[in-house]
């Protein structure tokens, strides 16, 4: 019985070492790696190459974290690490098992990422008016997955945040202008993605007429932000219409017209404040508002290439301004505005065709014209029985008929750079004119007549001094206190002949004889 056990025991030993021999002869998983697909600021992702066993037999794998085993028995080699904080150090390992047990272990060590902005995005639209932008934006994506918002910012200033749309409408611009636009993308940790966009308005180019007598038309037609029309601008309401215009200022975009520019019978308008027009192509006139008080500075308006004419509005009570105007392609008119008190304005006009001033019967001053210095046409002020004064005109050497009538002025001191006068020149029924002296400069009257007629303050002839010639006809009548003519030199005295000279119904009224002989004054 003894030998029995002893067997027994020798067997279960020998059947151990057998067993520990064969376990010896079973070899390890190979060697792996493990990588990082990916480090956010909360997770990481692993994955790792495949180990092998020497026996081809299936291998596990186990992810341990910081000591601690987070999965076994995984068959996929890819793995997310969860619920990770930043600013610690982490390390890890990943076990490949064998059935018999065998191990090998790669290690992996890592830090999280701080939270990270979200990821570039770019402009998917651009719908551009005269007026607004609208920028269109493909959605910025955290990488942390957290809530993203956008801020917009136009030539370097917040117009507006906290969007979560992916567009926005940038109004209140300008046509033909380059804008600067910034979107910022922001997580919810304040994170920022920058994306700079470069847009233009359009053109802002009307092509064709624009009319309106209503507000509602001026209101509408404003809005859509045009700085140019190609053709005419017409506010008329002739024809039995009734404007209830009031307000231009919803057409201060517009800075060029191409054709004319008329206001007409617009009754409810009192100014014209609120215009910021450069140029205009045809011919402006403001006529038959009866309700126009004042026309505006104007300061704005550069160049008229035809007519700028006001006439006919009755309660205008002054015109000011125009002085940044250089060009006017045609005739100045200003008739038949009744209670036109004060002209002021247009001083940086050199030359221009024509010049009307006429019957505007309460019109007290002109003043203006400083840099006027020809005339191609006539310079005619007439019928406006209140002017006491002119003053401006200094620098104006050179008109083709000249004429002032029917006046309160006492002088012509305006007028002293005049040099020549091409046809005619007349100085009539001006009641309270005493002194001519201001025509110091005028050397001829190139081709017709020179009249001073109807001046009943006027005494002499002073200033006439260097007149050397008059193409045609020299008128001197009806001027009651006119005695003294010794201005008139020798050289004009004998460039003219008896039938030339007709010197009628003054104080004193000497032949061209006794003129030559100097009987000139009594």
């Amino acid at each position: 019985m003894r030998f029995f056990y002893v067997f027994l025991v020798f067997f279960l030993c020998l059947s151990c070492e057998e067993d520990n021999a064969e376990n010896d002869t079973n070899g390890k998983p190979s060697q792996f790696e493990v990588v990082f697909d990916n480090i956010g600021s909360t997770e990481a992702t692993i994955s790792w190459s495949e180990s092998f066993d020497p026996e081809n037999e299936t291998i596990t794998y186990s992810v341990f974290l910081e000591g601690e085993e987070l999965a076994n028995n995984l068959s996929t080699r890819v793995f997310t690490l969860s619920n990770l904080s930043q600013g610690i150090e982490y390390s890890g390992k990943v076990v490949a098992t064998d059935p018999a047990g065998n191990l090998r272990e790669a290690t992996f060590s890592f830090s999280l990422l701080s939270n990270q902005a979200p990821e570039p995005f770019s402009v998917t639209g651009i719908n551009a008016t005269n007026v607004f932008i609208t920028l269109f934006w493909e959605e910025a994506v955290d990488p942390d997955g957290d809530a993203v918002t956008y801020q917009v910012l136009q030539d370097g200033v917040v117009v507006d945040e906290n969007i979560t749309d992916w567009y926005y409408k940038f109004e209140g611009l300008a046509a033909a202008q380059s804008y600067s636009f910034t979107i910022n993308a922001i997580d919810s940790e304040g994170n920022i993605r920058s994306l700079e966009v470069e847009a233009e308005t359009a053109d802002g180019i009307y092509n064709g007429d624009f009319s309106a007598i209503t507000q509602e038309g001026i209101d509408a037609f404003g809005a859509l932000g045009y700085i140019e029309i190609t053709g005419n601008v017409e506010l008329d309401a002739l024809g039995g219409f009734t404007s209830d215009i009031t307000d231009l200022s919803p057409l201060g975009t517009i800075l060029k017209i191409g054709g004319r520019f008329e206001i007409k019978f617009i009754d409810a308008l009192t100014d014209l404040s609120g215009l910021n027009i450069e140029s205009i192509g045809s011919h402006f006139r403001i006529e038959n508002n009866q309700n126009l008080q004042s026309i505006g500075d104007m300061t704005s308006l550069i160049e008229v290439f035809g007519d700028i004419e006001i006439k006919q509005n009755s309660n205008l009570q002054s015109i000011t301004g125009f002085n940044n105007l250089e060009t006017v392609g045609n005739i100045i008119r200003i008739r038949n505005n009744i209670n036109l008190i004060d002209f002021e304005g247009f001083n940086n006009v050199s030359l221009v065709n024509a010049i009307y001033f006429r019957a505007n019967w309460l019109l007290e001053k002109i003043d203006g014209f400083n840099s006027l210095i020809k005339v191609n046409g006539d310079l005619s002020i007439t019928d406006n029985p209140a002017i006491n004064t002119l003053t401006g005109f200094f620098s104006l050497t050179e008109i083709d008929r000249f004429y002032v009538e029917d006046t309160l002025i006492t002088n012509l001191d305006a007028f002293s750079a005049l040099t020549k006068v091409f046809t005619e020149i007349g100085i009539n029924l001006n009641s309270q004119l005493n002194s001519i002296s201001g025509l110091s400069s005028l050397t001829e009257v190139q081709y017709f007549d020179f009249s001073i007629g109807g001046n009943p303050q006027l005494t002499s002839l002073n200033g006439l001094e260097n007149l050397n010639a008059v193409g045609n006809r020299f008128y001197i009548a009806a001027n009651s206190n006119l005695n003294d003519f010794c201005a008139l030199n020798s050289n004009l005295l004998n460039s003219i002949s008896e039938f030339d000279l007709d010197i009628i119904n003054n104080q004193y009224n000497p032949t061209l004889a006794q003129l030559l002989n100097g009987n000139c004054s009594n």
